[in-house]
C-alpha cells in the first residue's frame, strides 16, 4: 500500500447530514498510511435526538491492515458502537453504552440527585471478553457524592 499524503500517519473525511430536526447521521473514514500503527476504518452512523433522550449508533468496517485483519463480529472486520443517554427528570439521569465486537462490552450508569447537595448513583460494566478467562463478566460499582 503507497502512502496517501507524504508526512501524513492518516488522513480523515466526514460526511454529515441532518436528516430532520431530530436525527443526525454521517459516513467517516479513516485511513491509516502504510507502515502507521493501527489501521484503516470506515463507518456510518446516526443519532436520534428526542425530548427526554438521545440514541445513536455507529457501524465500522476495519479492512486488512498488513497482513491482519481487525477482528470483529464472528471474526468478520465489523463492529457496531451503541449507545442511549436518558434523562428521565431533572433529577435522574441513565447513561447505557456498548459495543458488539469480538467481544461484546457494555457499560451503564444512573444517577439520581436526592437534593441540592446529595447525589446517589450506581454503574455496571460488563466485559464479554472475561467469560473465556472463566471470570466474573460484570463489576458493579455505587456512589454517593455531596456538593458543598
Amino acid at each position: 500500500m503507497e502512502k496517501i499524503a507524504e508526512g501524513a500517519d492518516r488522513t480523515q473525511a466526514q460526511l454529515s447530514y441532518a436528516c430532520s430536526e431530530d436525527v443526525f447521521s454521517w459516513l467517516r473514514a479513516d485511513w491509516k498510511n502504510a507502515g502507521e500503527e493501527g489501521a484503516s476504518k470506515f463507518s456510518v452512523g446516526t443519532s436520534y435526538e428526542a425530548k427526554k433522550y438521545t440514541l445513536s449508533g455507529e457501524l465500522f468496517f476495519g479492512p486488512k491492515n498488513g497482513e491482519e485483519a481487525q477482528e470483529g463480529i464472528k471474526g468478520h472486520p465489523v463492529w457496531f458502537n451503541y449507545g442511549i443517554d436518558v434523562n428521565f427528570d431533572d433529577k435522574t439521569d441513565a447513561v447505557w453504552s456498548g459495543t458488539f465486537s469480538k467481544d461484546h462490552f457494555m457499560h451503564l450508569a444512573v444517577n439520581h440527585k436526592v437534593d441540592k447537595n446529595w447525589s446517589v448513583g450506581m454503574h455496571q460494566h460488563y466485559y464479554g471478553s472475561r467469560l473465556s478467562e472463566k471470570r466474573s463478566p460484570v463489576d458493579i460499582g455505587f456512589n454517593l457524592s455531596y456538593k458543598m
